[in-house]
C-alpha cells in the first residue's frame, strides 16, 4: 500500500488547494481554524485518543459522494492558542484504481456538490492521488468559536473522483496530550442493529393459542407540494414577505436575508447561502 498521503492544518488564510471552494460559505460565525503557534503540551502527558466516528460505506458512484458528521470535544475561547487536541481523519477504500478526496468543513455545509463547486468553506483535507487518504491538524481552543451556534461541530465529506464505485471505511480520531498515532484504519465499523423479533403467542396446554392482533397502520400525512427547486439548495420556509432588502430571495447561514438575483457569491460575508425562496430567481 502506498505511504499515506497527509496534509498540514491549514492557516486562517485561504487554502492553496481549495482556493475555488473558498469563495462559498463559511461556518456559522465564518472564521477557518487557525493555526498559529500552540500552547506546547506539559512534559510527561500521556496521549490519549478516542474515535469520534468509525464509519463504513459502500458504492459511493463517481463524482459523487457521502458526509459524516462528528463533534470536536472540549470547549472553546476566543483568540486562545492553547491546543485542545489534533484531528486525524482516515479514509481507505477497495478500488486501487479509483482516486477518493476527504473534505472537512463546517457541520451546516449542505452536500458535497456544494463543497466542491464554490459552496462551502473548506478547513482542509486529502486532495492527492495515493490510498489511504489521510488529513491531521492541531484543534486550538479558538477554533471552537468560529460557529457559536455548534461550536464543536464539523463534517467529512468522502468525495470520489472517480473512475470506479468505491466502498471502504472512514475513521475520525482525536488525540488529547500527545501526537496522533500514525497509521491507517484502526477501527471496525457496526453494522447498525436490526429490529427486534416480532412476540409469538405461547399457547396453553388445552387451549387454542390467542393471535396477534393486526396493526392498523397509521396514515401518512400529505405533503404539501414544493415548488421545483433544481438549485441544490433546501428551499425556506417561514420567510417574511418584506426584509431589510426588500424582498428576500434567499436565507444566509447567519439568519439574515438576501434578496440577490443570483447565486454567485451571494451571502459570502454572512457563513453563506443556507436556502432558497421558491419560486425566486436563486431556485433555477
Amino acid at each position: 500500500m502506498p505511504a499515506a498521503r497527509t496534509r498540514p492544518a491549514q492557516g486562517a488564510g485561504p487554502l492553496i488547494l481549495f482556493s475555488v471552494l473558498l469563495q462559498g460559505c463559511g461556518g456559522g460565525g465564518g472564521g477557518t481554524p487557525s493555526t498559529p503557534s500552540a500552547t506546547a503540551t506539559p512534559p510527561g502527558s500521556q496521549a490519549q485518543t478516542s474515535v469520534l466516528s468509525c464509519m463504513g460505506f459502500s458504492g459511493i458512484p463517481n463524482n459523487d459522494g457521502i458526509s459524516v458528521g462528528f463533534n470536536l470535544p472540549g470547549s472553546g475561547t476566543t483568540g486562545s492558542t492553547t491546543l485542545v487536541g489534533v484531528l486525524r481523519i482516515t479514509g481507505d477504500w477497495n478500488e486501487s484504481a479509483s482516486d477518493v478526496d476527504l473534505l472537512y468543513t463546517f457541520a451546516g455545509c449542505p452536500s458535497v456538490q456544494a463543497a466542491v463547486n464554490d459552496g462551502c468553506r473548506i478547513y482542509g483535507g486529502d486532495q492527492g492521488t495515493s490510498k489511504p487518504a489521510v488529513f491531521e491538524t492541531q484543534v486550538l481552543s479558538h477554533d471552537l468559536t468560529v460557529d457559536p451556534t455548534a461550536p464543536g461541530a464539523r463534517k467529512v465529506f468522502v468525495y470520489n473522483k472517480g473512475p470506479q464505485s468505491v466502498s471502504g471505511v472512514l475513521q475520525v480520531t482525536f488525540t488529547t496530550g500527545g501526537p496522533a498515532p500514525s497509521g491507517g484504519i484502526t477501527c471496525s465499523p457496526v453494522a447498525p442493529p436490526g429490529p427486534p423479533p416480532a412476540p409469538t403467542a405461547t399457547p396453553t396446554p388445552g387451549t387454542t393459542p390467542t393471535p396477534l392482533p393486526t396493526p392498523t397502520p397509521t396514515p401518512r400525512p400529505t405533503a404539501s407540494p414544493t415548488p421545483p427547486n433544481p438549485s441544490g439548495y433546501p428551499a425556506c420556509t417561514g420567510v417574511p414577505s418584506n426584509a431589510s432588502c426588500g424582498k428576500p430571495t434567499g436565507r444566509c447561514n447567519n439568519g439574515q436575508y438576501t434578496c440577490a438575483q443570483n447565486r454567485q457569491g451571494t451571502c459570502s460575508p454572512n457563513g453563506g447561502l443556507q436556502c432558497v425562496v421558491c419560486p425566486g430567481p436563486l431556485c433555477y
